[in-house]
């Protein structure tokens, strides 16, 4: 989980590590229980995206589990943290599948790989990036994701909206979707919210969104009385239109 200022991340990854736990995200849970009742695919011939992968506690638990993963981030000391666990876990032979990390931005992996992923997930990212590169991001991952596929999205709710540590830079109704930190410690940090509304406007185009769950997950490990309110998007790859511009690799 990391976007747009790998600086910032990479503090907080050195001075916090595992910043979530290792448990799997709500996300990739999600995700996991969809492609595990899939019928007539085994649940070890999956290639996964993790797009904001952070120090990668949900793509070593889908490689872990038998499935393919290429992971994306821009910090490298998220990355670094990743790349240690992977190395324990492969030597403990825990390992049934495979798992590249990658450092550079979604927009980078989804240009630069050639080929397609049966699903493509991210877990708190997409509400730290402004809205062009996000609507570049769901154009690109209809290209590469193969007809049927699915897209798994977790993003901070309006719910999350702190007035006490925010300022609110867009107002809808009552539904705040854009503020800015005012507390010291992330002045001057963005977030975008994400409510139903603002899914349908990004991805209904080439996704057939089948699924909202509304949940909640710790702030940080080292801030365990603050809840985050999460939206996650479950959709699915429209199998009728226009089809991918890259072809299997």
């Amino acid at each position: 989980m990391v976007a747009e200022k790998p600086d910032l991340w990479d503090r907080r990854y050195a001075d916090e590590g595992h910043i979530w736990g290792n448990d799997s995200s709500p996300t990739a849970d999600l995700l996991r229980d969809t492609i595990r009742n899939q019928p007539g695919k085994g649940p070890q011939l999956f290639m996964l995206c993790d797009i904001g992968c952070g120090y990668g506690r949900d793509a070593l638990k889908f490689a872990a589990a038998g499935h393919t993963v290429l992971a994306i981030d821009p910090s490298k000391k998220g990355l670094e943290l990743a790349s240690a666990t992977q190395r324990q876990l492969n030597s403990e032979g825990l390992m049934k599948g495979s798992v590249t990390f990658m450092h550079g931005t979604m927009a980078h992996v989804l240009d630069a790989h050639v080929g397609h992923f049966d699903a493509i997930y991210s877990h708190r990212t997409i509400h730290l990036l402004d809205p062009k590169p996000v609507d570049d991001f769901a154009v690109k991952a209809a290209e590469r994701i193969v007809p049927g596929g699915f897209l798994c999205i977790g993003a901070r709710s309006p719910k999350d909206f702190n007035p006490e540590q925010m300022k609110a830079l867009t107002v809808h109704g009552k539904t705040v979707r854009d503020a800015v930190y005012t507390d010291k410690k992330r002045e001057g940090h963005v977030l975008h919210f994400w409510d139903k509304a603002r899914f349908r406007e990004v991805f209904a185009r080439d996704f057939n969104i089948k699924q909202f769950v509304t949940t909640t997950e710790l702030e940080a490990v080292t801030n365990p009385g603050v809840m985050t309110s999460l939206l996650i998007m479950l959709a699915q790859r429209k199998t009728n239109g226009s089809t991918p511009k890259v072809s299997a690799g």
